[in-house]
C-alpha cells in the first residue's frame, strides 16, 4: 500500500505549477473568469518569503513559505500572485494572509539597496486561498469579518482580503483550462456523491488528475490503487469498482482465516458477512457449539449460563436453525426462538 507522506497542499502546489493552471485559477478567483492574467506572462517566483524585521531595539526573523507564487505582468506592470491551498476551515486565515503579504513586502524592502529604499515602489502582492475541505467555508473571508466595529468608524479600519474561494462553489463554466475543469468537477461530484458508482461512470481523469482529486478528498486507499495503475487515463467508476472488489476480497480472506482459527469469521468492511459465514462452516470441525457461543457473545456482549446450557443441549437440526438466523439475533430471546 502506498504510504501518503505528503500533504494535499503539496500535491496541489505541484499541480498548479503549470502556468495555464495557475493563471486559470487566479483569473477565476480575482476576475470571475475573465482572462486578465495571461499564462505566457507568468514567471516562477521564489516561494520563500522569510524575512527579517528591524525595529529600534529588536531584530526578528520571520519564516514564511508560500505554496505557489508567480510574477505576473498585467497592463505592462508587475504583480506578485500567490496561491495557497487550505484543507480545513481556519478562522485565522485572513490574518495569516496578512502576515504572508507583509513578509513579502518586507523582503522586497530588505533586498533593496539602502540608498534607494526611500524611493522604493514595492511590487504589489495578491494572495489567493483555494479551500478544498468537505464543510462549506462561509466566513470569515476578510480580516474585518473577525471584528466588531462601530459603524461610524468602519470605513476607517484597514482590511485585508483573503481572496478565499471554496472549490465546491467554483463555477466550472468560467474555467478555461480543461485540467482544472476536470479536477474541480471531480472534487465537487465526490463531495456530493451518493455512493452509487453509476453516477461517476462518465468521470475519466488523467492519472495525475486522479491522484490530485483523491488526495484533496483524502481517500488514501484509492490513491494506492491509482498509483499501481499502468494506464495514463483512469475511469473513476472502474477504479472504485475494482478498488471495492479488492477490498472485499481482502476482507473475505481475512474473515476465513480468523474463522478457521476461532470458529468465528470476522471479515473487514465489505467482506465481513461473507467471512463470518465461511468461518462458521470451517469452524464446525472443532465444535459448532463453541463456535456459535463465541459468535453470539461477540454479537451480544455476553450470554447467560442458561442460554449456553440450552445451546449445548440442542440437536444438529436446532443448531442449523440457529446458524441460519445468526445475523438477525439481537437478544437472548431470539436465540430461544431459533432453537424451538
Amino acid at each position: 500500500m502506498t504510504i501518503l507522506k505528503t500533504k494535499p497542499s503539496h500535491v496541489f502546489a505541484e499541480y498548479i505549477k503549470k502556468p495555464e493552471r495557475f493563471a486559470d485559477f487566479a483569473n477565476l478567483v480575482l476576475f470571475g473568469g475573465e482572462e486578465i492574467i495571461k499564462q505566457e506572462l507568468l514567471y516562477p517566483w521564489d516561494t520563500d518569503s522569510s524575512t527579517v524585521l528591524h525595529d529600534s531595539n529588536v531584530i526578528e526573523s520571520v519564516e514564511r513559505r508560500r505554496d505557489n507564487m508567480m510574477l505576473a505582468e498585467i497592463d505592462g506592470m508587475s504583480v506578485l500572485i500567490a496561491i495557497e491551498h487550505q484543507q480545513r476551515i481556519d478562522y485565522s486565515m485572513c490574518k495569516r494572509v496578512l502576515t504572508y503579504d507583509h513578509a513579502t513586502y518586507n523582503q522586497q524592502f530588505n533586498l533593496c539597496d539602502i540608498s534607494k529604499r526611500q524611493s522604493l515602489h514595492p511590487i504589489p502582492v495578491v494572495t489567493i486561498v483555494i479551500y478544498t475541505g468537505e464543510a462549506y467555508w462561509i466566513k470569515p473571508k476578510t480580516f474585518k469579518d473577525r471584528m466588531f466595529i462601530p459603524e461610524v468608524i468602519d470605513d476607517k479600519i484597514n482590511d485585508w482580503n483573503g481572496n478565499i474561494m471554496d472549490m465546491k462553489e467554483m463555477d466550472t463554466v468560467k474555467l478555461r483550462c480543461s485540467d482544472n475543469e476536470k479536477v474541480v468537477m471531480a472534487v465537487q461530484r465526490f463531495y456530493a456523491w451518493d455512493k452509487d458508482i453509476s453516477s461517476v461512470a462518465d468521470m475519466t481523469l488523467s492519472k495525475e488528475e486522479a491522484i490530485v482529486v483523491s488526495t484533496l478528498i483524502r481517500v488514501e486507499e484509492l490513491i494506492d490503487y491509482i498509483e499501481k495503475e499502468e494506464k495514463e487515463e483512469i475511469n473513476m467508476c472502474t477504479a472504485i469498482r475494482e478498488f471495492r472488489a479488492e477490498g472485499e476480497k481482502i476482507g473475505e480472506n481475512r474473515g476465513i482465516k480468523i474463522g478457521e482459527e476461532r470458529g468465528i469469521g470476522i471479515g473487514v468492511k465489505l467482506g465481513e458477512d461473507r467471512g463470518i459465514k465461511i468461518g462458521i462452516g470451517k469452524g464446525e470441525k472443532s465444535g459448532s457449539i463453541k463456535t456459535l457461543v463465541d459468535l453470539l457473545k461477540l454479537k451480544l456482549g455476553k450470554l447467560s449460563p442458561n442460554i449456553e446450557i440450552e445451546i449445548g443441549r440442542s440437536t444438529d437440526e436446532q443448531l442449523n436453525q440457529l446458524k441460519a438466523r445468526i445475523f438477525s439475533i439481537e437478544k437472548e430471546d431470539d436465540i430461544l426462538d431459533a432453537l424451538k
